[in-house]
């Protein structure tokens, strides 16, 4: 590969490279056996070790729909606005009743999960259905947001819902982050190197004269 179809292929590259999609949610299956690296507020959440999707815990959300002080759990992340994100996670809802929610919040963004759309036996062994939600990068607006869990369950069931495995990653960035445009300037700088070389030796090569054969000097003299 020659050094300008290289330093082409590192701008193409780096063009198209996006944040390294690490999970931001620590301690996303409370293996802890707590809440570390979340806050709980209200009444109803608890760690469970009865129904986890994986490993040893999950989160269990018992609030009523007529709590006055439903439980939220939440923690907040590090963002970059502009850029779009992808909540996953594993529920449980194991009355699997329509009339029992699961609301979840990303920064502006909100969405409804009903019973009846994660009840057993769901698509994983552990009897969990998985999910995944994209919160615009318009709902992104600052370098820190809340990501937040709220579930709810009618009276007439009494079931709780389980929570497990959350992940949470960004999208490629449509504008680059300053590493980004780092390796785009060495490219572009590295470019413009090659073609100035290439036309000082196009410059600067003397001109070989032709010099006469034996026909054209016995021409000259005849």
């Amino acid at each position: 590969m020659s050094f300008r179809s290289f330093l082409v292929s590192l701008i193409a590259l780096v063009a198209l490279a996006g944040p390294v999609g690490a999970n931001l949610a620590p301690n996303p299956g409370f293996e802890t056996g707590d809440f570390t690296g979340w806050s709980v507020t209200g009444d109803g959440i608890l760690i469970d070790n009865v129904f986890p999707n994986t490993g040893l815990y999950d989160a269990a959300f018992s609030a009523l729909t007529t709590d006055s002080d439903p439980g939220v759990l939440s923690q907040v992340q590090t963002t970059s606005p502009g850029l779009s994100y992808t909540i996953s996670f594993a529920l449980l809802n194991e009355a699997g009743f329509s009339g029992d929610s699961f609301i979840v919040q990303f920064g502006g963004y909100t969405t409804t999960v009903t019973g009846d759309m994660a009840a057993p036996p769901g698509d994983l062994p552990s009897l969990y259905t998985a999910f995944s939600f994209t919160a615009p990068s318009a709902d992104i607006v600052g370098s820190s947001t809340t990501l937040s869990f709220e579930g709810l369950q009618d009276p007439s069931t009494n079931q709780a819902w389980n929570l497990d495995d959350v992940f949470v990653t960004g999208s490629a960035s449509a504008v680059p982050e300053p590493a980004t445009w780092a390796l785009l300037l060495i490219a572009f700088i590295g470019l413009g190197i090659q073609q100035s070389l290439r036309t000082g030796v196009h410059r600067f090569v003397p001109r070989v004269r032709d010099r006469p054969t034996r026909s054209t000097r016995a021409t000259h003299h005849g």
